[in-house]
């Protein structure tokens, strides 16, 4: 793949590169590479990173990368911006692999689709998160901004599944108004690669998203028809799929399908230690997205909502949070 960067903007570093403790906190750290990515997703809390054009020094992820295999760590996740586009991922990669570091990265899948590329980068990594916001050509352009980003996309996924099973392969949606109506589309891209786990997640009132939240973010109904037949057809294809940051009530009472309810403690993947990262803008405490339960919600008697955001509640209040179905008994 041709390098997509032409200079590289050095910016000052905050404070010291230090391993951090983990104590109870997930078991991968995130290494934030670059700012830059070809998409400008509206909800994205990194979106005005891509105008920085930065660039991290190669020297300083190695560094990193050094005092994560000095403090025993087990895991790295590279990310951006789109980490792909980085002019030294595969060295830095090789790198983290060559650590003992299992090697993860978050991306947009688009520079996958160079076949070349995509031979040199895939064995070095364990797993791989590729971020599908939408299900046709349309809504991804209106969504990313990129005209051809959704057959580029296609492309890079028909490359993945040449690696075969060498690396785990993972799907995040963020759910928005717009891409409600192409979950379908989405699980087509998903279920070719079956045993793959699809993550789908209400939009985080951050970065982006906290200026036009109410124009991004979907209703909690329309969500929960959608979501109606979605689980069984994916089960059906052996993918499954898991959600994050809806209320309990999108789902009824069938709380085993938010993660925010199961699993709490998976919710936030990995974390960005500022000791290992002094560039990136802010953590990603992903938590500080939820607001509270509604009041007269018999899921929050019940302990089972960890409530909806502030910034749903101030957009459309609360009249479409009551969980269909029937109730526990």
């Amino acid at each position: 793949m041709a390098d997509p960067v032409k200079t590289t903007t050095k910016r000052p570093a905050r404070g010291s590169t230090r391993a951090a403790k983990t104590g109870g906190a997930p078991s991968s750290t995130a290494l934030f590479l670059t700012g830059l990515c070809p998409n400008e997703c509206r909800f994205c809390f990194e979106r005005s990173e891509n105008a920085t054009r930065y660039v991290r020094e190669k020297s300083e992820v190695l560094a990193a990368i050094e005092e994560l295999r000095a403090a025993g760590a087990g895991s790295v996740d590279l990310i951006g911006g789109e980490p792909l586009l980085h002019p030294d991922f595969a060295a830095i990669a090789r790198a983290a692999a060559g650590a003992g570091l299992r090697v993860n990265v978050t991306t947009n899948g688009l520079a996958l689709a160079d076949r070349a590329f995509a031979r040199k980068v895939l064995p070095l990594l364990d797993g791989v998160v590729v971020s599908i916001h939408a299900g046709d050509a349309r809504a991804y352009r209106a969504l990313t901004g990129n005209d051809s980003g959704f057959a580029t996309l296609r492309q890079a996924l028909r490359e993945l599944r040449r690696a075969g099973s060498g690396v785990r392969v993972m799907f995040n949606t963020t759910l928005t108004h717009r891409s409600l109506g192409t979950l379908e589309g989405i699980l087509a891209l998903v279920a070719p690669f079956a045993g793959a786990r699809w993550d789908i997640t209400n939009p985080f009132p951050l970065g982006g998203a906290r200026d036009d939240y109410a124009a991004i973010a979907p209703r909690i109904g329309e969500a929960s028809r959608a979501f109606a037949g979605l689980v069984p057809r994916a089960r059906a294809a052996g993918v499954v799929v898991r959600f994050s940051f809806f209320p309990a009530c999108a789902f009824g009472y069938a709380t085993e399908h938010s993660n925010d309810v199961a699993e709490p403690a998976l919710a936030t993947g990995y974390r960005v230690d500022h000791a290992l990262n002094p560039e990136h803008p802010g953590d990603l405490v992903f938590r500080r997205a939820f607001g509270r339960p509604c009041r007269a919600c018999r899921l929050r008697r019940e302990r089972l909502c960890f409530g909806v955001p502030e910034a749903y509640l101030a957009a459309f209040g609360d009249a479409d949070l009551r969980p269909p179905g029937k109730e526990p008994p």
